[in-house]
Protein backbone atom coordinates (compact mmCIF):
# COMPACT_ATOMS: atom_id res chain seq x y z
CA UNK A 1 0.00 0.00 0.00
CA UNK A 2 1.31 3.35 -1.12
CA UNK A 3 0.72 6.73 1.10
CA UNK A 4 0.88 10.12 0.84
CA UNK A 5 1.27 13.24 3.22
CA UNK A 6 -0.65 15.99 2.04
CA UNK A 7 -1.21 19.23 3.73
CA UNK A 8 -3.74 22.24 2.56
CA UNK A 9 -3.85 20.15 -0.90
CA UNK A 10 0.02 20.43 -0.47
CA UNK A 11 2.12 16.91 -1.37
CA UNK A 12 4.81 16.93 1.74
CA UNK A 13 5.74 13.55 1.09
CA UNK A 14 5.01 10.86 -1.86
CA UNK A 15 5.44 7.51 -1.99
CA UNK A 16 5.26 6.67 1.62
CA UNK A 17 4.93 2.42 1.58
CA UNK A 18 3.05 0.82 4.56
CA UNK A 19 6.01 -0.71 5.67
CA UNK A 20 8.20 2.52 6.15
CA UNK A 21 4.72 4.23 7.42
CA UNK A 22 5.05 1.52 10.27
CA UNK A 23 8.21 2.07 10.87
CA UNK A 24 8.19 5.44 11.33
CA UNK A 25 5.30 5.93 13.36
CA UNK A 26 5.52 2.61 15.53
CA UNK A 27 2.43 1.34 13.70
CA UNK A 28 1.61 -2.43 14.36
CA UNK A 29 1.00 -4.14 10.84
CA UNK A 30 -2.20 -5.47 11.49
CA UNK A 31 -5.06 -5.60 8.79
CA UNK A 32 -5.45 -3.04 6.28
CA UNK A 33 -8.17 -1.29 7.87
CA UNK A 34 -6.46 -1.01 11.16
CA UNK A 35 -3.08 0.19 9.19
CA UNK A 36 -5.68 2.98 6.98
CA UNK A 37 -7.04 4.57 10.08
CA UNK A 38 -3.85 5.06 11.66
CA UNK A 39 -2.26 6.49 8.48
CA UNK A 40 -5.29 8.77 8.54
CA UNK A 41 -4.91 9.81 12.06
CA UNK A 42 -1.51 10.76 10.76
CA UNK A 43 -2.70 12.85 8.21
CA UNK A 44 -1.07 10.25 5.22
CA UNK A 45 -3.33 9.49 2.26
CA UNK A 46 -3.92 5.98 0.73
CA UNK A 47 -3.21 6.33 -2.23
CA UNK A 48 -4.74 3.26 -4.71
CA UNK A 49 -3.40 1.80 -7.61
CA UNK A 50 -5.96 3.73 -9.51
CA UNK A 51 -4.82 6.58 -12.19
CA UNK A 52 -6.82 9.29 -14.36
CA UNK A 53 -4.51 8.31 -17.28
CA UNK A 54 -3.26 4.68 -18.52
CA UNK A 55 0.52 4.88 -17.76
CA UNK A 56 2.37 5.57 -20.47
CA UNK A 57 4.39 2.26 -22.65
CA UNK A 58 7.47 0.92 -20.78
CA UNK A 59 9.94 -0.20 -23.66
CA UNK A 60 13.61 -1.38 -23.93
CA UNK A 61 15.13 1.55 -23.08
CA UNK A 62 12.41 3.14 -20.69
CA UNK A 63 11.00 1.51 -17.09
CA UNK A 64 7.67 2.51 -15.72
CA UNK A 65 8.38 4.72 -12.25
CA UNK A 66 5.88 6.39 -10.12
CA UNK A 67 5.54 10.09 -11.12
CA UNK A 68 3.53 12.50 -8.78
CA UNK A 69 0.11 12.35 -7.56
CA UNK A 70 -2.67 13.82 -9.79
CA UNK A 71 -5.93 15.33 -7.99
CA UNK A 72 -9.19 14.66 -9.64
CA UNK A 73 -12.12 17.45 -10.05
CA UNK A 74 -13.93 15.82 -7.07
CA UNK A 75 -10.87 16.00 -5.19
CA UNK A 76 -9.36 12.54 -5.28
CA UNK A 77 -5.83 11.48 -5.17
CA UNK A 78 -4.28 9.62 -8.15
CA UNK A 79 -1.26 7.63 -9.17
CA UNK A 80 0.70 8.80 -12.48
CA UNK A 81 3.86 7.28 -13.91
CA UNK A 82 6.57 8.33 -15.70
CA UNK A 83 8.77 6.70 -17.95
CA UNK A 84 12.53 6.63 -16.76
CA UNK A 85 15.54 6.04 -19.10
CA UNK A 86 17.66 3.24 -18.66
CA UNK A 87 21.59 3.45 -19.24
CA UNK A 88 22.67 0.86 -21.70
CA UNK A 89 24.62 -1.76 -19.86
CA UNK A 90 23.70 -0.39 -16.74
CA UNK A 91 22.90 -3.05 -14.24
CA UNK A 92 18.98 -2.05 -13.51
CA UNK A 93 18.89 -1.80 -17.20
CA UNK A 94 20.49 -5.73 -18.04
CA UNK A 95 18.49 -7.29 -14.62
CA UNK A 96 15.07 -5.73 -16.55
CA UNK A 97 16.14 -7.03 -19.86
CA UNK A 98 17.01 -10.69 -18.45
CA UNK A 99 13.56 -10.89 -16.46
CA UNK A 100 11.74 -9.62 -19.79
CA UNK A 101 13.63 -12.38 -21.80
CA UNK A 102 11.91 -14.96 -19.07
CA UNK A 103 9.11 -13.85 -19.67
CA UNK A 104 8.95 -14.49 -23.33
CA UNK A 105 10.84 -17.78 -23.26
CA UNK A 106 7.80 -18.73 -20.44
CA UNK A 107 5.32 -17.77 -23.26
CA UNK A 108 7.28 -19.79 -25.82
CA UNK A 109 7.33 -22.56 -23.41
CA UNK A 110 3.64 -22.57 -23.04
CA UNK A 111 2.87 -22.15 -27.13
CA UNK A 112 5.31 -25.13 -27.31
CA UNK A 113 3.02 -26.95 -25.45
CA UNK A 114 0.04 -25.81 -27.15
CA UNK A 115 1.21 -26.81 -30.27
CA UNK A 116 2.60 -30.57 -29.49
CA UNK A 117 -0.31 -32.26 -29.42
CA UNK A 118 -1.15 -31.51 -33.32
CA UNK A 119 2.40 -33.01 -34.02
CA UNK A 120 1.58 -36.16 -32.12
CA UNK A 121 -1.79 -36.35 -34.30
CA UNK A 122 -0.06 -36.00 -37.61
CA UNK A 123 2.24 -38.78 -36.41
CA UNK A 124 -0.83 -41.05 -35.02
CA UNK A 125 -2.67 -40.71 -38.47
CA UNK A 126 0.76 -41.37 -40.63
CA UNK A 127 1.39 -44.15 -38.76
CA UNK A 128 -2.68 -45.65 -38.77
CA UNK A 129 -2.31 -44.51 -42.79
CA UNK A 130 -5.12 -41.74 -42.16
CA UNK A 131 -5.74 -38.39 -43.78
CA UNK A 132 -3.37 -35.63 -42.12
CA UNK A 133 -5.21 -33.16 -40.46
CA UNK A 134 -2.20 -30.37 -40.57
CA UNK A 135 0.64 -29.80 -42.73
CA UNK A 136 3.42 -31.19 -40.81
CA UNK A 137 5.81 -28.23 -43.00
CA UNK A 138 3.54 -25.94 -41.93
CA UNK A 139 3.99 -27.42 -38.37
CA UNK A 140 7.62 -27.54 -37.90
CA UNK A 141 8.36 -24.35 -39.11
CA UNK A 142 6.14 -22.71 -36.61
CA UNK A 143 8.20 -24.99 -34.30
CA UNK A 144 11.39 -23.27 -35.67
CA UNK A 145 10.08 -19.75 -35.67
CA UNK A 146 8.71 -20.17 -32.00
CA UNK A 147 12.65 -21.78 -31.48
CA UNK A 148 13.95 -18.37 -32.99
CA UNK A 149 11.80 -16.02 -31.00
CA UNK A 150 15.44 -14.76 -28.99
CA UNK A 151 17.03 -13.47 -31.95
CA UNK A 152 14.58 -10.96 -32.37
CA UNK A 153 15.95 -7.81 -30.68
CA UNK A 154 13.45 -6.36 -28.41
CA UNK A 155 11.69 -8.65 -25.59
CA UNK A 156 9.26 -5.88 -25.35
CA UNK A 157 7.94 -5.38 -28.68
CA UNK A 158 8.22 -9.66 -29.68
CA UNK A 159 6.32 -10.78 -32.70
CA UNK A 160 4.96 -13.88 -32.23
CA UNK A 161 4.62 -16.18 -35.19
CA UNK A 162 1.06 -17.52 -36.00
CA UNK A 163 0.21 -21.10 -37.05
Amino acid sequence: MLFAKIENDEIIEWPINSAKLCRDHSISAGDNDSLLQAAAELGYVYISSDTLTPPPKQDMNNRLALGPLEKSPEGKWYRTYVLEELTIGSPSYLDRLNFQWGIIRAEREKRFKEYEWRVFRNLREKTLGLQETDNITELEEYRKNLSNITDQEDPFNIKWPIL
